[in-house]
């Protein structure tokens, strides 16, 4: 998969087994929103957002409106189970991913990505017939709604309970072959349309539900949520070792690294805490790897004489 271009910041993916989804406005009047909203990143999204008022937070500016209206919501709809979606996480502790992942660098992919999912979802949200209801919780909703196919079930669910019908198109953060989905069109704005992942399971390709792996290190959520949960951890807790791959929760190395499941330092090559990949051809990655494992086996003769 190529990443090629990125206008109004947003990732442009080629990957394999793409949908494309066209915004309801169509390609007429999408392209003049397209005016607004590719600008929007810096001079708000067009006139359709009303006189006066400024440009939507994106998430990473809305982190605070997510988590009270996610309070809000819950109380409203009188939900007292922690873990909402049943997915075996505390939704807090998932919520918890969207802070880190908005820790990391602007072109980051899986941030982009959560980006392109929440302004989607939002826009979704207020194209509905009944967004009057929906307005308190907006921001929080769409947040959810990105999460996993799960919690779009529940979601769903609780507010059908209260004869309000979700009918429009939502989109959960997906995964593969390392491109994250959604991504915007060269030249287009979200509205008019983007594209994503068909046709995949969240068993694999959902990075924000219970069966995914966030940090990509062998080690889904659901096991480093029970990891950190052993040792009474926070949801910040839990959003750092989720986010880093050499940390399955416990503390020690994650699944496939050290001595573990890997077999030794070439089960897993790491460079500033990212896998070793591209620039380095397989006798380069060869030599890499014995001088690892030289270095490793140098090492434990060392502790064990100190011993």
């Amino acid at each position: 998969a190529s990443l090629l271009d990125r206008p109004n910041g947003r990732y442009i993916s080629r990957p394999p087994f793409l949908m494309l989804t066209v915004g309801a406005e169509g390609e007429g009047e999408g392209e003049g929103e397209g005016e607004g909203e590719g600008e929007g990143e810096g001079e708000g999204e067009g006139e359709g957002e009303g006189e006066g008022e400024g440009p939507e937070p994106d998430l990473c500016g809305a982190l605070d409106d997510i988590d009270s209206q996610f309070e809000t919501f819950v109380s409203d709809f009188a939900i007292t189970d922690a873990d909402f979606d049943s997915d075996g996480i505390d939704d807090k502790f998932t919520l918890a991913l969207l802070d880190v992942v908005c820790s990391r660098d602007l072109e980051d992919n899986l941030r982009v990505a959560t980006l392109n999912a929440f302004d989607i979802n939002r826009m979704s949200l207020e194209a509905e017939a009944d967004f009057a209801s929906l307005q308190d919780y907006k921001l929080g909703l769409a947040a959810l709604l990105l999460l996993s196919t799960d919690m779009q079930t529940a979601v769903s669910d609780a507010l059908a309970g209260q004869s309000i019908t979700l009918s429009g198109t939502y989109e959960v953060v997906k995964v593969v072959g390392g491109v994250f989905m959604p991504s915007a069109l060269e030249g287009k704005s979200l509205a008019v349309g983007y594209e994503t992942f068909a046709g995949l399971t969240k068993a694999t390709d959902e990075p924000y539900s219970a069966t995914g792996d966030f940090d990509g290190d062998g080690t889904s959520n659901l096991a480093e949520y029970q990891n950190i949960a052993a040792l009474g951890g926070t949801p910040e807790d839990f959003a750092a070792s989720a986010n880093d791959p050499t940390d399955d929760g416990t503390g020690g190395e994650g699944e496939g690294e050290g001595e573990g499941e890997g077999g030794g330092p070439c089960g897993a090559l790491w460079i500033n805490g990212q896998p070793l990949s591209g620039g380095v051809g397989d006798m380069g990655l060869l030599i890499l790897c014995v001088g690892a494992m030289l270095f490793y086996r140098r090492r434990r003769a060392t502790l064990g004489q100190s011993n």
